[in-house]
């Protein structure tokens, strides 16, 4: 008997191990190597899943779209490595400035996303502002060059009430808002206060 409680409890620890490094691989899986930020995939996999909570509850959500301005001038003048650093700084002031709730991603290169849940866009565009601000105000040093750094952004809300919406105009919406504010003289953000409702 002692034995086959020895094997069942080395069963046991085996398979929480097993279920420990899976939980791990997933984490590892849905983030973005280089900010900690959670990938373009895993994005999208939230977005989802608040398109089907937006429907059901009908409560709107907002997303920022953000972008660095002026990134490909800093690769060009201070190289890869300062503009990895960048990145990796700047993903920690934006994290440092959301909400528990809220979902940060690295969209893709120098652009990020913000997923606000239960947000009107006013909301939302307080919580951008903020992070806007810390992210002019920080002192962004590589060995002996201060680097300045800002971003733009676009922010929108919206209501779906179809659960299984697949329609990415909403995105192009938020994407075409931050182009305006890049457009307007950078290192803002342009909102949308009105909640655009999508039907299918």
């Amino acid at each position: 008997m002692n034995e086959i409680n020895k094997l069942e409890m080395n069963t046991d620890y085996m398979y929480d191990e097993l279920k420990t490094k899976n939980l791990q691989l997933q984490e590892l899986a849905s983030k973005d190597y280089l900010t900690n930020m959670y990938n373009h995939r895993t994005f999208f996999f939230y977005y989802e899943q608040l398109i089907r909570n937006s429907a059901i509850s009908q409560h709107p959500f907002s997303i920022v779209m953000f972008d660095i301005d002026n990134f490909k001038r800093i690769n060009d003048n201070y190289g890869h490595i300062t503009g990895d650093m960048i990145l990796r700084e700047l993903s920690s002031l934006i994290l440092a400035n959301i909400r528990e709730d809220d979902i940060a991603a690295r969209y893709g290169g120098e652009e990020f996303a913000i997923i606000f849940p239960n947000t009107t866009p006013e909301n939302g565009e307080l919580i951008c502002e903020n992070i806007r601000n810390a992210i002019e105000k920080n002192i962004f040093k590589m060995e002996d060059q201060i680097i300045n750094v800002t971003v733009s952004g676009g922010i929108a809300g919206v209501a779906f009430s179809n659960p299984n919406c697949k329609n990415n105009k909403f995105l192009e919406f938020v994407d075409q808002l931050l182009y305006k504010a890049k457009a307007q003289g950078k290192n803002q953000i342009h909102s949308d206060h009105q909640i655009i409702v999508i039907e299918n």
